[in-house]
This record gives structure tokens, sequence and C-alpha cells, in this order.
């Protein structure tokens, strides 16, 4: 529509529906292959036969590194203590 015209009522409302008609078009288009591209990477991340395994081998894995990471803060903080008794 040129803008510096007054429009009619009805044709704004046609304009705002076939506006509204290809955006509704194109969020279905998108939904559809954002579906699809989600049952790609369900269908590449399963495990065949191990329902929940991975998830429970990822929190483990997690967890350990957690532990991890916790011991080394601890060695750290307790060679500074050393480091430092050492220099008085």
């Amino acid at each position: 529509m040129k803008k510096g015209h007054a429009t009619s009522a009805a044709a704004r409302t046609r304009e705002n529906q076939r506006r509204s008609r290809t955006r509704r078009k194109e969020t279905l288009e998108k939904d559809q292959r954002r579906l699809a591209r989600g049952e790609e990477n369900r269908q590449k991340h399963t495990i065949i036969g191990g329902q929940g395994k991975q998830s429970e081998q990822k929190a483990i894995v997690l967890w350990l590194w957690r532990e991890e990471k916790k011991e080394s803060k601890k060695n750290k903080r307790q060679a500074l203590i050393l480091a430092t008794e050492n220099i008085t």
C-alpha cells in the first residue's frame, strides 16, 4: 500500500488478511521443519534398546566431573596453605 493516501477500511482489511494468511502459512511450514529436525535428532541420539541409559550415563559423568573439580579445588587450597606456612 502506498503511503500518503487515505486507504479505505476494506482495502486495509484485505491487506491485513493477506498478511496474516501468509504469516500463518510460514509459521506452519517452520513448525513442520522444526518437528522434522527434532525427530531426526532424536533418532540420531537414542541408543536402540536403551531407554534412559544415555541420560543416566551423562548424569554419572557430570557427577564425576564435579567431584574431580571439588577435589582439585581442595588440593589447590591445601597447597596454598602449605606454601604460606613454609614462608613464615
